[in-house]
């Protein structure tokens, strides 16, 4: 099975004959990026629980372990393209019911490990995987890999949360490490650091000892949330998605795919809006004549360019009844058509879609788990 691999930006080419983008796989067929977030504070990961101590959780079948190069855990391949104190914790219901609960932090975090099962298995903030040539050093519960600048965030994270174990953790050339891993190229972010390239000695042994470090854990957690859940909460809101099976299946995508290859793959293939005339009976549906004054009256810019953005706010202005004979799918339906195109890539092209496609069923035929059938109220803010 292959090692970690480079992600990269999607691409995207016009459909000749709906002249809808439609999304295919980098040349390289390899997935990734992170989506870089304003720093915030967001507070409520100091006083989490341990993720994996949580009785909140049902027993979740864990995917068969991946072998890789220098791993010595679980490990997922990649697209090519806590405190230990008892604290309260939310309870959520056995099924899903008419009533929503507030998608706090809490409950971010409690998807958040259900989807960590894949990338870093019973390791958790410990997980270190090793894959020179490809993605380098990956780090934590969602295996932060070196080249896609996802390790780079993370270690930010860390020193902003505590600047003297960061410098104590990592040495003489911390500030070093920091710079490499939060180049603005791959190929600079895989540089040596110390003359010794991270997926080595000295290194492993820091990013070890890095692991047990309660400010560390605190940012592993953080930076799960900044960079991979919250940047995609407006994808959920736009499918009208408030489950948590379909915020799981939503955010496992985007960290083994990269956020923006993910988002172009789920909206290209779950949206009703897919061909050129359903967007001008959508359009005419709402009172808009054209994209370009629809852009301008949700204030995106009017360049009557159809790109995701547009995409997502049409969309979303998708009255829940209309005339049109179609609307957006529900949750079961979203998971479905996700996994049906899965399968189909896994069956033509092979990895690694077909680890995709185990990932996705996971999630969508897990019992017992009541996180991930719980509804919620999302806020993009």
């Amino acid at each position: 099975a292959p090692a970690s691999v480079t992600r990269t930006s999607p691409t995207a080419t016009p459909s000749a004959e709906v002249g809808i983008p439609q999304v295919v796989s980098p040349p390289s067929g390899v997935f990734g990026g992170v989506n870089r977030m304003p720093i915030r504070e967001i507070h409520g990961f100091e006083d989490a629980p341990a993720l994996s101590a949580q009785p909140s959780f049902g027993t979740a079948s864990r995917p068969p372990a991946v072998e890789r190069a220098g791993a010595t855990h679980h490990v997922a391949p990649r697209f090519a393209g806590g405190l230990q104190a008892e604290v309260p914790h939310a309870r959520f219901p056995e099924r899903a019911e008419t009533a929503s609960s507030p998608l706090d932090v809490s409950a971010r975090l409690r998807l958040i490990e259900w989807v960590a099962r894949f990338e870093s298995g019973d390791a958790g903030y410990g997980a270190l995987t090793t894959s020179p040539g490809e993605a380098g050093l990956s780090w934590g519960l969602l295996a932060f890999d070196q080249r896609s600048g996802a390790l780079g965030e993370l270690l930010q994270t860390c020193r902003r949360r505590d600047p003297t174990a960061f410098g104590r953790a990592f040495g003489e050339h911390a500030e070093r490490l920091l710079e490499t891993t939060t180049a603005s190229s791959a190929d600079q972010r895989m540089a040596l650091v110390g003359g010794v390239p991270l997926w080595e000695e000295p290194w492993l042994a820091r990013f070890r000892q890095a692991s047990t470090v309660q400010a560390f854990q605190e940012a592993q957690r953080e930076a799960a949330d900044r960079y991979y859940f919250l940047p995609n909460l407006d994808l959920a809101a736009s499918f009208a998605l408030d489950t948590g099976r379909a915020l799981a299946v939503i955010l496992d995508r985007c960290v083994q795919m990269g956020n923006p290859l993910a988002r172009e793959w789920i909206v290209s293939t779950a949206s009703p809006i897919s061909s050129r005339a359903r967007m001008e009976a959508l359009l005419a549906e709402i009172g808009q004549p054209d994209l370009r004054a629809f852009q301008a009256a949700v204030g995106l810019p009017a360049t009557g360019d159809w790109d995701l953005q547009t995409h997502l706010a049409l969309l979303k202005s998708l009255p829940d009844s209309s005339r049109l004979g179609w609307g957006r799918p529900d949750a079961s339906a979203f998971i479905d058509r996700l996994q049906a195109e899965a399968n189909a890539r896994a069956q033509a092209e092979g990895a690694p879609w077909d680890n995709a496609a185990e990932r996705i069923n996971s999630i969508r035929v897990a019992t017992g788990e009541p996180i991930l059938d719980s509804r919620f109220v999302l806020d993009e803010g």
